[in-house]
């Protein structure tokens, strides 16, 4: 999918999103200035990521970084970027990495200063990890934006993001390496679903100034994108737009599972 024109909505939003997007740019301009050591580097680009994604997700949400755990003692690998919910049950200080709970985490992220094909590989086997989480589902829960082919897909586990400042592997590669890349086996919990779903290790890709890759499964989630009259397509697809900072929001608040809980999902962890 491409024509960046066909893409672009003249938006007093969007054009805030595109000043965001900017500004995390010149992040990246300042950071080689003023830090030799890759590294710090890389910490001050993820800084600035998790301060752009603070100021415009809604005010439910939160941002920080470290480790996910599951109620079965499961742990993810460092995450750079965990997006919280109103059920999690500490607020952490966004500058130190700490640990979250899993049912209080609505989506994570890894930062990319410059996506290669070995970081890429580093995102794949961390997210591969992320998604052997199991969830802890109530009976009574509810999700309110998802089909119930789609919770079976993805397992309700939270979606897992890209964010690269800048690109060295071309679009083609990226889209074969991640409709190519393997699964995370799901252990099976009995609290909800019907079947165990082998999980996909990512959800979207952003390259900032260039597009945004989707992971659009069956085609038959919530977000969709169709040729013409075709049917949804399927698999892992670029979009080619000056904004894509703008579409990662979109689809990040189309794609995090809005749950209707009875109860807190703290009652499912052993204190």
């Amino acid at each position: 999918m491409n024509g960046r024109e066909a893409n672009r909505r003249a938006s007093k939003l969007g054009d805030m999103f595109r000043a965001v997007e900017a500004e995390l740019l010149v992040e990246l301009g300042k950071a080689r200035v003023g830090l030799n050591h890759m590294g710090n580097r890389g910490s001050r680009v993820e800084d600035a990521a998790r301060k752009a994604l603070r100021g415009v997700l809604p005010r439910q949400f939160d941002v920080g970084h470290g480790e996910v755990f599951d109620r079965y003692g499961d742990t993810s690998s460092q995450m750079d970027v965990i997006v919280t919910t109103l059920d999690h049950p500490f607020t952490h200080p966004g500058h130190q990495p700490m640990p979250y709970m899993l049912d209080g985490v609505a989506a994570v992220g890894e930062v990319k200063t410059r996506l290669t094909t070995g970081e890429l590989q580093d995102c794949i086997e961390k997210g591969i990890r992320f998604k052997r989480l199991r969830r802890a589902v109530g009976k009574d829960d509810v999700v309110l934006n998802h089909s119930e082919g789609y919770l079976v897909e993805t397992q309700l586990l939270p979606p897992f993001f890209v964010l690269a400042f800048e690109n060295d592997v071309a679009i083609d590669t990226v889209l074969k390496r991640m409709n190519d890349a393997p699964l995370a086996p799901v252990q099976p919990t009995k609290l909800h679903f019907k079947e165990d779903s082998p999980q996909h290790p990512l959800d979207a890709i952003c390259i900032l100034g260039k597009g945004l890759m989707w992971n659009l499964r069956s085609g038959l989630g919530p977000v969709q994108l169709r040729q013409g009259s075709e049917p949804p397509l399927t698999g892992w697809h670029w979009i080619d737009t000056d904004a894509p900072f703008s579409w990662m929001l979109h689809w990040m608040h189309i794609a995090i599972p809005q749950i209707q809980r009875r109860h807190s999902p703290l009652i499912h962890y052993t204190v």
